[in-house]
């Protein structure tokens, strides 16, 4: 931004529209903008002060400045790549006959075990994934989180338990080793074009609400940390459950 725009930070507090300007041709949001003023108010305090100049901070975008930077990351987000639709198992069942059985396969196994595609590849690698029977005779599934890199190496392990039917035959899929994701061309051609290979994990949560299991289960067994991250990206709004 200051390189941008060329202006002096004594001058800076005199040209806030040409700085909210940057904003708003970056598209960037309300929050980020501001977080750059506050670190640029500082950087340019510390300049003035050493070059003996008066230094004014630029203020924060009110008012039709404020609304119009929100209008252009809006746009943005509007023009960009949304998130795939959910993949329901009724759709992915219609689709069966006409999709490779591997492909099928990977599929199911994103539907009824709401995997991330890299976790969906990585059961190709038996190291990275075991199943336990710890109590009452109930399986559970354990599998490696690779995408999880903040966390060491043992608190990386994610439990999915196999409570139906469904999850058993994914049991059995993954065993016999025959999946394999499919193209993104095969996804557009027998779903639609709003869904992409996350399309069963996004589906995941309100399938297993659906079955009655609490949200707070569900995100344990989608590996998030937080509670909100589930809610917020993956329960669908207008889905409710009786």
């Amino acid at each position: 931004m200051i390189v941008a725009l060329k202006i002096d930070p004594s001058e800076w507090y005199y040209y806030n529209k040409e700085i909210y300007d940057y904003f708003h041709e970056q598209q960037l949001s309300i929050s980020y903008s501001i977080s750059i003023l506050s670190l640029v108010n500082a950087w340019g305090y510390f300049i003035c002060r050493k070059l003996a100049k008066p230094f004014l901070p630029v203020t924060r975008p009110r008012g039709y400045e404020r609304q119009r930077l929100l209008d252009a990351h809006y746009q943005k987000n509007k023009n960009s790549r949304k998130a795939s639709d959910p993949l329901p198992p009724e759709v992915l069942n219609q689709a069966a006959c006409k999709l490779n059985q591997a492909n099928f396969n990977w599929l199911f196994l994103s539907v009824w075990l709401g995997l991330r595609p890299q976790e969906i590849d990585n059961l190709h690698e038996t190291e990275l994934w075991r199943v336990e029977t710890p109590f009452m005779g109930r399986k559970v599934f354990w599998i490696f989180q690779t995408k999880v890199i903040a966390l060491p190496p043992e608190d990386r392990w994610k439990p999915i338990p196999i409570l139906y039917e469904e999850q058993e035959f994914a049991m059995r899929i993954i065993e016999s080793g025959n999946f394999k994701r499919p193209l993104v061309k095969t996804m557009r051609q027998y779903f639609s074009k709003d869904i992409d290979l996350y399309g069963g994990r996004k589906g995941f949560t309100d399938l297993m609400l659906s079955k009655g299991n609490t949200i707070e289960n569900i995100s344990i067994w989608m590996g998030h940390s937080t509670l909100d991250r589930t809610w917020r990206s993956y329960k669908q709004k207008m889905k409710f459950h009786l």
